[in-house]
């Protein structure tokens, strides 16, 4: 068990390093393993009749918006959603909960943060889907943004963002 112990303790320290070393390949790195989970999570949602998924796939406004300006679309998902809803759901609550003096790595920080994700991943809800992918994205963004700042948790949500919009496109070619 100390052997265990011992073990991950390095693990942990070679990853902090490559974190200090390569903050943006850690940045995408970490993204593209939470994607993946949301990925996993979607299909077991498929296989049990639940669609875990964003809850206005289906809307035709938003379907006819990315058919007839895949672009602007793409600017819009990828870039200014990401700016404004880490702004929204990160840096700004960051900022009132260190007014409010809650210390970085304490219970009721932590639990703040989960409940500001959960509203992030409501703001993703509709009719038509459960938005637990964009809850885990949002953990991952959070986390993100405590350990490296608001520039690296909007980088991860563009990218997450980008790949949910190149398999979307794939899925559509005829």
């Amino acid at each position: 068990m100390v052997h265990n112990m011992n073990r991950l303790r390095g693990i942990t320290e070679k990853y902090n390093e490559f974190e200090q070393a390569h903050p943006y390949l850690t940045t995408i790195g970490e993204t593209a393993i939470a994607y993946a989970l949301r990925a996993g999570v979607r299909t077991a949602g498929d296989k049990m009749g639940l669609s875990f998924r964003h809850g206005r796939t289906h809307n035709p406004t938003r379907t006819r918006l990315i058919e007839e300006h895949p672009v602007a679309s793409a600017f819009l998902a990828g870039v200014i959603a990401p700016v404004a809803e880490e702004t929204l759901y990160r840096h700004l609550p960051a900022k009132g909960l260190d007014k409010a003096e809650l210390e970085p790595n304490s219970t009721s920080r932590h639990a703040a943060e989960v409940g500001i994700t959960a509203l992030f991943a409501a703001q993703h809800a509709g009719k038509d889907g459960i938005p637990l992918p964009q809850f885990i994205s949002g953990l991952n963004y959070q986390r993100i943004y405590d350990r490296r700042g608001l520039k690296h948790s909007m980088l991860a949500h563009g990218l997450s963002n980008a790949i949910s919009i190149l398999s979307a496109a794939r899925k559509r070619k005829p």
